[in-house]
């Protein structure tokens, strides 16, 4: 029974050691396709300093205007939309934006807010991707504050050369607030 749970721990302790050297996948890579009416935008997320990165298209079949929008999340809770591209007409407008969190992204007809006619939103995979040489330390529910002093405990007993701290909300039955420190060793 012994060498079974040794066995068992050194498969384990084996399976640890791949996942960490394993590269990452980013959080936020992949395509987006939102549609309204004659309007469509579709395209890919692209990882770029810490955030992700939409690139694509508007397009337009038939004579009306509509407008690409991204509307931020807290949590559950959605804030103010703001306008990404308009495009009036037959034809394509590029798309290039930037975000983090986990936003929605819907096509409306029109130009101008305000945006009452809008299709369906698509929620966009999490938006934060770490700094070039980075990692996840620790992840825990506090303050900002908790977060920097323990990163600076990390950098003045040696473990790392530098850190950031990131706020992130958490819904189980409520939105709660959790931080994440990321490290530079």
């Amino acid at each position: 029974m012994r060498r079974i749970a040794t066995a068992a721990g050194a498969l384990f302790a084996g399976a640890l050691t791949l996942l960490a050297a394993a590269p990452s996948a980013t959080a936020a890579d992949g395509a987006w396709s939102v549609k309204h009416g004659a309007g469509s935008a579709s395209g890919v997320i692209r990882p770029v300093d810490g955030k992700s990165l939409l690139q694509g298209e508007l397009r337009g079949a038939g004579p009306e205007c509509y407008s690409l929008l991204i509307q931020p999340m807290s949590g559950v809770f959605p804030l103010p939309s703001t306008k990404v591209a308009t495009h009036c007409g037959a034809g394509a407008t590029p798309v290039n934006r930037e975000y983090v969190g986990t936003p929605n992204l819907m096509v409306c007809r029109g130009s101008a807010a305000p945006f009452a006619d809008c299709g369906p939103a698509q929620r966009l995979p999490e938006g934060f991707n770490p700094p070039q040489g980075y990692v996840k330390e620790a992840e825990w529910l506090g303050t900002e504050a908790m977060c920097r002093a323990e990163g600076d405990k990390g950098v003045a007993a040696g473990r790392w050369s530098a850190y950031l701290c990131r706020s992130v909300y958490r819904t189980v039955d409520v939105p709660m607030l959790y931080q994440q420190l990321y490290v530079k060793k």
